[in-house]
């Protein structure tokens, strides 16, 4: 990720930051809405991850 585009690192690593962040919750005893809703938020932008990537056709 070398020179990357501020969006691509964000894409790229912001799933992984939802991932931890309801983990920390789900490890420290939160409530279930704060574990649900960082993992809910990593979906949508692992997609765009794919498809920015050209991983994910758009068409199936």
């Amino acid at each position: 990720m070398r020179g990357g585009k501020p969006l691509d690192v964000a894409l790229v690593l912001g799933p992984a930051v939802f991932i931890v962040i309801a983990l920390r919750g789900a490890l420290t005893g939160a409530d279930w809405p704060l574990i649900a809703l960082p993992l809910m938020l990593s979906f949508p932008v692992h997609i765009a991850d794919l498809m920015r990537r050209g991983m994910l056709s758009k068409s199936t």
